[in-house]
């Protein structure tokens, strides 16, 4: 989403996001500790005392600060130690990040609160499964750690023809 090859228009629908993105991966302190302190708040105020977040591999490390953070959250890290620990007839499910991407996609799915990120496709395939069942109180990762923050895309499901 925020690579130089990508469209101009693109990198300036999601310039505010790579901006955040960026910030993170270079290890802002502060930004990480009042995302995850904004998070935090939210699951109390929902009454969720665990959670699992994932994300694109890029942000491995930013999901794993996120996770020292807030010790409830699990992560894909987590779930590979589950697999081979709980699941050992399960390996094949850890040979792709296909595989496993799916098996998260399950997790979302079945989960009591889904929380995505605007403009994801693995987001918009969660959401709309979601919908699909008459599940619509999904939130918005990024309203929830970067609230007030302006120009940051709404979580909406996408259809080609526009939005919904």
């Amino acid at each position: 989403m925020c690579k130089d090859s990508r469209p101009e228009a693109a990198k300036a629908r999601n310039g505010q996001i790579c901006e955040y993105a960026e910030l993170l991966i270079d290890g802002d302190e502060r930004l990480l500790e009042k995302m995850t302190s904004n998070l935090k708040s939210r699951l109390k105020e929902l009454n969720i005392n665990h959670g699992y977040i994932t994300g694109p591999p890029q942000i491995n490390n930013t999901m794993a600060a996120f996770r020292r953070k807030i010790p409830s959250l699990r992560t894909v890290d987590d779930l590979r130690h589950w697999i081979r620990t709980k699941l050992p007839e399960k390996r094949y499910l850890l040979d792709t990040n296909y595989l496993l991407s799916h098996l998260e996609q399950e997790i979302m799915y079945l989960s009591t609160k889904f929380i995505g990120s605007p403009l994801s496709s693995w987001t918009q395939t969660v959401f709309f499964d979601r919908m699909a069942v008459d599940v619509d109180d999904d939130e918005s990762i990024l309203d929830i750690c970067l609230p007030g923050v302006d120009d940051l895309p709404k979580l909406t499901w996408l259809f080609p023809e526009g939005d919904f």
